[in-house]
């Protein structure tokens, strides 16, 4: 393999939840694996029940399902995300009931992101922001969400798919589902604005980002919607901090957000929310060298 590939992650429970006494509902897992690296981030429904157990075995259910999946398959395209969500909805509904969980213990959305040197792929099932960053210096956000904040969650689609369908006006075309897009250079150059409107059963099919081959990316990074809820921080700097690594060693994600957000606390701000993250770097052997 000529691309080096590294992974991390990193869940934070916010003030909300907190103050509250309930657990962090958001949950993030990552890995390298012998061709493709993995991520993938859930964020449980508030409203739901024990949606904190949901949203951890939404993350295993996907990663076992890219494991499954892509054993066989260098190229990622030939897999693609709808087999994965497939896979992941099996698995996900086995679990449940082998916990003996409700349905309502199993809301929680999930962004998930597959790289390997010839490219990829980002699912976005729910709402949440998807950063990616170029080698050449470019960073592009997209940030999804849902009408009236009711999201599309995995485990709907066992049961209550009408009902959500229904809870959106019934029109499965309606398009209620928003996609903005931001490029800049990461140190607050923002130069464009795009807005999409997605329909409702693009969300439920769950939309797909391509991603270029890995030698091109620096690293693409899945965070749960609680990055836009950050207090006296606006989402895209939010962004530009968590990803501003000092260290690319061990656990350089989950280090950097630690001191990132006791950076803002201290100054009056921190996460209002839960807020999950994973990321996928990427770095040739030669840029590896040309470091050291």
């Amino acid at each position: 393999m000529s691309t080096i590939f590294s992974t991390d992650h990193y869940f934070h429970i916010g003030e909300w939840h907190s103050h509250a006494g309930k657990p962090c509902q958001d949950h993030a897992l990552s890995e390298v694996g012998s061709r493709s690296a993995f991520i993938s981030i859930a964020d449980g429904c508030s409203s739901g029940k024990e949606t904190d157990i949901g949203a951890r075995i939404l993350n295993l259910s996907t990663l076992a399902a890219l494991r499954e999946e892509t054993h066989s398959h260098e190229n990622l395209s030939e897999v693609g995300a709808g087999r994965i969500a497939m896979r992941q909805e099996l698995l996900l509904e086995q679990a449940g009931n082998l916990l003996g969980l409700k349905e309502d213990d199993l809301l929680a959305t999930c962004l998930h992101a597959a790289l390997n040197e010839d490219g990829g792929y980002v699912s976005v099932q729910g709402d949440g922001v998807v950063a990616i960053k170029f080698h050449d210096g470019r960073l592009l956000l997209r940030r999804f969400e849902w009408a009236n904040n009711m999201p599309f969650y995995p485990a709907y689609r066992s049961r209550r798919l009408q009902d959500f369908i229904s809870a959106h006006g019934g029109d499965v075309d309606a398009l209620r589902f928003s996609e903005t897009i931001w490029t800049g250079n990461g140190a607050g150059g923002w130069e464009q604005e795009t807005v999409l409107e997605h329909r409702i059963r693009d969300g439920i099919e769950g939309i797909v980002i391509p991603l270029a081959r890995g030698e091109e990316i620096e690293f693409v990074a899945l965070f749960s919607d609680g990055v836009t809820q950050m207090k006296e921080l606006d989402w895209k700097e939010a962004v530009c901090r968590f990803t501003a690594f000092k260290s690319t060693a061990g656990e350089f994600l989950k280090r950097r957000m630690i001191r990132a957000i006791g950076e803002s606390e201290r100054a009056g701000g921190g996460p209002l929310d839960d807020i999950a993250c994973a990321i996928i770097r990427s770095e040739t052997k030669k840029q590896t060298e040309e470091k050291t």
